[in-house]
């Protein structure tokens, strides 16, 4: 037993997989993706979401994004087309829908690389910035094959972000 991975029972029932290290689903002749899958009912739906770190890719970072998705941080990309190209040759009946964030700033090579790995059309990635709803701003791209052409609700910048009537849910 790797103490860095072990699977977990929540107060739900739900059997939960934590990795240290997100690569631990892959290693192993990808052993724990093999459980995972195992446990999905024929023609499941698996939704991924996920966002590499983004220091190597922006003009903000020490190199000015030079390092990009090779860099040892951003590299970490690599994971998500891995992770669904193993899962779906493990289970041919499953769906898998992937939502993918990553910085606004990133220089455009890295964003056209993000769309031949993951096969998509540059309109299925949206850049959106929270500032247009939120106190702070900051530019994100979200690319997904499930992006939508609408836009994100407009929002008074100085109410608070959240709708009346929300409560903490009961742990």
């Amino acid at each position: 037993h790797n103490n860095s991975q072990c699977w977990q029972i929540d107060n739900r029932g739900t059997k939960v997989f934590y990795a240290r290290d997100v690569w631990d689903l892959l290693r192993e002749q990808a052993e724990r993706l093999r459980e995972f899958s195992a446990l999905l009912p024929t023609n499941s739906l698996v939704v991924v979401v996920c966002g590499s770190p983004c220091q190597d890719l922006t003009y903000f970072s020490k190199f000015r994004g030079a390092l990009g998705l090779a860099g040892s941080r951003s590299v970490h990309f690599h994971f998500l087309p891995t992770l669904i190209y193993v899962l779906a040759q493990l289970r041919s009946d499953i769906r898998i829908w992937e939502v993918l964030e990553n910085a606004g700033s990133m220089q455009p090579e890295h964003y056209q690389h993000i769309l031949k790995c993951m096969g998509y059309h540059s309109t299925q990635a949206k850049k959106i910035d929270s500032g247009n709803w939120s106190w702070t701003k900051r530019s994100r791209i979200f690319f997904s094959p499930a992006i939508s052409s609408a836009p994100p609700p407009a929002r008074i910048r100085d109410k608070e972000p959240w709708d009346s009537g929300w409560h903490a849910f009961p742990g």
